[in-house]
C-alpha cells in the first residue's frame, strides 16, 4: 500500500525527533561557539543541523574517539530545508536563506564562512573539559585575532583541539585569498613565536630541519598568494 503524502511527513518529523534525542551537551556548546561566530542563536544552528542525518553523524565522528579529525560549518546563502528534513519553513519559492549546515567539504563550495574544528588527538573522545578549553584557548577569526593574539596558545591548543575561522574576503570568490590571510596573519606568528623546538634547536640537522620547515612554510604562503587569482573557486 502506497505511502500517503501524511504519513510520509509523520514519518520524516519522528526521524527528526529521533536526531535531536542524540544531541548531547558536546553538541550544543558547539553550535554556542559556531552561533558567536556567525551571530546566530544556537537553537536555530541546532535545526539546521537536524535537517540531515548525514549532519548529526559527522558530528558524532568527530566527537568519537579513534574518529573524525575535523569538523566543519559552512555559513552562507542556500535554499531552504527540503520537506525530507522533517520541518517546514514559510518563505517565498526561490528565496535562499542564511544557513549553517556541516560538510565534508567535498560537495559544497564556500561562499560564505567556514568554522572549523580540528583534533591533534583522537584517542580520547570529545568531552565538556575539552571542549571548554578550546573556548578559552580557540583561535579566532583573523581579524579579531590582531588584537588577542598570544603566542602560547599554540602548544597549548595542540594537545588537543583547535578551532578557527575562514571567510571569503568581500567580493572574491577564490577560497584560496582566505586561506592565505589566515595563515598569514595566524599561524605564520604563531610559528615564529615558538622558542623551544626541542631537539631542532639541539643539533646542526635539527637546526636545519627547523630552518628548511619555516621556509617551506613561507614559500607554500607565497605560493597562494600567486596562484589565487588563477582560481576563482575551490571546495575545502
Amino acid at each position: 500500500m502506497a505511502e500517503t503524502i501524511k504519513e510520509r511527513q509523520a514519518r520524516l518529523k519522528e526521524a527528526r525527533e529521533h536526531r535531536r534525542i542524540r544531541i548531547g551537551k558536546e553538541h550544543k556548546y558547539i553550535f554556542e561557539i559556531v552561533g558567536a561566530k556567525v551571530d546566530m542563536e544556537p537553537s536555530t544552528i541546532e535545526e539546521f543541523i537536524l535537517d540531515t542525518e548525514q549532519q548529526i553523524e559527522l558530528m558524532d565522528q568527530f566527537l568519537a574517539k579513534n574518529d573524525g579529525r575535523k569538523l566543519m560549518f559552512y555559513y552562507q546563502e542556500c535554499d531552504p530545508p527540503s520537506h525530507d528534513s522533517g520541518r517546514a519553513m514559510n518563505v517565498p519559492k526561490g528565496t535562499k536563506i542564511p544557513t549553517v549546515f556541516i560538510t565534508n567539504g567535498f560537495e559544497e563550495g564556500l561562499t560564505g564562512r567556514c568554522i572549523f574544528f580540528l583534533r591533534t588527538n583522537i584517542n580520547i573522545p570529545i568531552t565538556m573539559r575539552n571542549l571548554h578549553e578550546i573556548q578559552t584557548l580557540g583561535f579566532h577569526s583573523s581579524e579579531t585575532l590582531q588584537t588577542v593574539y598570544n603566542p602560547k596558545w599554540l602548544h597549548e591548543i595542540m594537545e588537543e583541539i583547535f578551532y578557527g575561522c575562514i571567510e571569503l574576503p568581500s567580493g572574491s570568490a577564490c577560497i584560496l585569498e582566505a586561506i592565505k590571510k589566515t595563515m598569514t596573519l595566524i599561524y605564520k606568528p604563531s610559528i615564529n613565536a615558538i622558542d623551544n623546538w626541542g631537539e631542532m634547536t639541539e643539533t646542526p640537522q635539527g637546526k636545519k630541519m627547523r630552518r628548511s620547515f619555516i621556509e617551506s612554510f613561507d614559500g607554500f604562503i607565497q605560493f597562494l598568494d600567486g596562484k589565487s587569482y588563477l582560481v576563482p573557486s575551490l571546495v575545502i
